[in-house]
C-alpha cells in the first residue's frame, strides 16, 4: 500500500523500513495538518505523529484525496478527531503498547538520576569542575515511591523498585490500592505511569502539590497533558528534563520529570481523590501477585503482566 509518513524522522524511517514488507513508504519531515494535507493526495494510507493535527478539515482533505487509513506511531490518539473520520468512512489506527521493560528501565534512571544528581554532576565535569559540593544524593532504600497507574508499564516500574527495596504506593482510577490522597501525601518519589483520561488530566496541579512533602520528586513518563506546563511552573515546580514546548516543537507533550521546591495551597479537589484504597508492600514483605485490574481499566494496557506484593501495612 502506498503510504505517506508525515512528521519523519530518521529513527522512524529506520524502524519503519526495516517492517514495511511489500509497503510503498514515502517519508517527509513535514508536519500533517490542513494545509500540508494535500501531499497525501493518491495516498490510501497516512502515518502521523503526536504533533500532527489531524481534525476534521485535514481529515476531509485527506479524504477528498483518496486517503482510508490514519495509523499513528503511538498509543494516545487524541490528536486525531475520530468521530470525524468516522463519519468520513476512515479508519485510525494507533500502537498497542509501549515495551513495558524500556518504559520501565527508563523511569528508574530518571528516578536514579534525581537522587545522584547525575546531570549536574556531568555538567560540572563538562566544565572541568570536579567539587563534589552539592552532589550529595539518597538511596532509595526504604523510600517511599507511589507508583500512579498499574498496567503492564506500571506493574514492572513496581518490580524493579522492589529490587530497591522501597515501600511501594499504588494507585489506579479502575483498580484501587492506595488513594491519592495519600499517595501524594506520603511518597518521596512519584511516577505516573497513565493514559491520557478526563481524570487523569492535569492530574497534578497546585492543589495536589500542595498535598506533597517538599523535595519529591516527580516522574512522568505517560502523558504529558497530566501535567499542565504553565500551572506547574507557577505552583513552585522545577522542570530538570521539561519537553512540553510549543506546538511547533518536538515531542510538545512529554514532561519527564518535575522536582518539586516549595508548598503550595490549593483550591481544588483531585478528580480521584475518593476512591478507595489498599497498600502495597513493604520491602521486607514477600513478593505475591497484586490484585489484577479491571480488564477495561486501561483500553491500552495489557494486564497479563503480574505485579508484585499486597500487604495491609505500609
Amino acid at each position: 500500500m502506498r503510504t505517506l509518513v508525515f512528521s519523519s524522522r530518521n529513527y522512524f524511517k529506520k524502524a519503519l523500513t526495516a517492517v514495511r514488507s511489500n509497503h510503498d513508504l514515502q517519508f517527509v519531515e513535514t508536519r500533517l495538518d490542513s494545509l500540508t494535507a494535500p501531499l497525501a493526495a493518491g495516498y490510501p494510507a497516512v502515518v502521523v505523529f503526536v504533533n500532527d493535527r489531524v481534525d476534521q478539515t485535514t481529515l476531509q482533505i485527506l479524504a477528498r484525496g483518496g486517503t482510508r487509513l490514519v495509523a499513528t506511531l503511538s498509543t494516545g490518539y487524541n490528536h486525531i478527531d475520530v468521530p470525524a473520520a468516522r463519519e468520513l468512512g476512515m479508519t485510525v489506527a494507533s500502537v498497542p503498547s509501549y515495551s513495558p521493560h524500556a518504559v520501565s528501565e527508563f523511569t528508574l534512571g530518571l528516578i536514579l538520576s534525581l537522587a545522584r544528581h547525575i546531570p549536574r554532576a556531568c555538567q560540572r565535569v563538562r566544565d572541568n569542575n570536579f567539587e563534589l559540593e552539592g552532589l550529595e544524593g539518597f538511596e532509595l532504600k526504604q523510600k517511599t515511591v507511589g507508583v500512579v497507574g498499574t498496567g503492564a508499564i506500571g506493574q514492572e516500574v513496581v518490580r524493579n523498585l522492589h529490587g530497591f527495596g522501597c515501600r511501594i504506593l499504588a494507585h489506579d482510577p479502575l483498580a484501587s490500592y492506595v488513594s491519592l490522597e495519600e499517595i501524594f501525601r506520603e511518597s518521596d518519589i512519584l511516577t505516573f505511569h497513565v493514559p491520557l483520561l478526563p481524570a487523569t488530566r492535569h492530574l497534578v496541579n497546585s492543589t495536589t502539590l500542595a498535598r506533597m512533602k517538599t523535595g519529591v520528586i516527580l516522574i512522568n513518563t505517560s502523558r504529558g497533558a497530566s501535567f499542565p506546563a504553565s500551572k506547574a511552573a507557577k505552583s513552585g515546580v522545577s522542570p530538570l528534563t521539561f519537553m512540553r514546548r510549543k506546538q511547533a516543537s518536538f515531542l510538545p507533550t512529554t514532561p519527564p520529570i518535575y522536582l518539586r521546591t516549595t508548598s503550595l495551597p490549593g483550591s481544588s479537589p483531585s478528580p480521584m481523590s475518593s476512591l478507595r484504597a489498599i497498600k502495597l508492600s513493604s520491602p521486607t514483605t514477600p513478593c505475591t501477585e497484586l490484585p489484577k485490574p479491571p480488564s477495561k481499566a486501561f483500553p491500552n494496557s495489557n494486564q497479563k503482566v503480574p505485579a508484585p506484593t499486597v500487604s495491609d501495612k505500609p
